[in-house]
Order: structure tokens, then sequence, then C-alpha cells
């Protein structure tokens, strides 16, 4: 069962990207949340696990990969993000 879910958390990342695209014509920031959580999780200490709900998603990494190989084959922008002032 967690093939299917991990399928389709993937299929969602990927989905959000083509969005986040069409509507800004970028994608900067794409991976920004997945990279917090992730130095998040590896500062714990390694009695303090993952979430029982991350388990079933793809590993954070593997979803930073994915996302960033989809940028680099569409060649879309993923510079700075600023925000409004």
């Amino acid at each position: 069962m967690l093939v299917f879910s991990r399928g389709q958390e993937e299929s969602a990342d990927l989905a959000a990207l083509d969005t986040l695209q069409r509507h800004y014509g970028h994608v900067a920031g794409a991976t920004t949340f997945f990279t917090i959580m992730q130095e998040q999780y590896a500062a714990k200490d390694e009695t303090e696990k993952l979430p029982t709900w991350l388990l079933s998603h793809p590993k954070l990494q593997y979803r930073i990969d994915a996302i960033n190989a989809r940028i680099d084959m569409n060649n879309w922008y993923k510079g700075q993000v600023v925000p409004k002032q």
C-alpha cells in the first residue's frame, strides 16, 4: 500500500510544480518546504522518529531530486524568491 501512496504523492508534487510554473512563470522556492523538513529531522536526536504520516510519503531527498529533475528537464527558472514588501 505504501508504494501506491508514494506514487500518488510524487504525482501530486509534480502537478503542484507544473501549477507553480503556469501561475507564476517560475518555480523558485519549490523545494524549500522539503529542504527545511529534511534539515529539521536530520538535526533531531536519533531516538526521535519521523511522524507516522510521513512514513507513507516518498523520502524527502527523493522528492527534492524529482522536483529538481522536472525543473531541469523543462529548463524552468528556479532562482531566488523575493517576498513582496
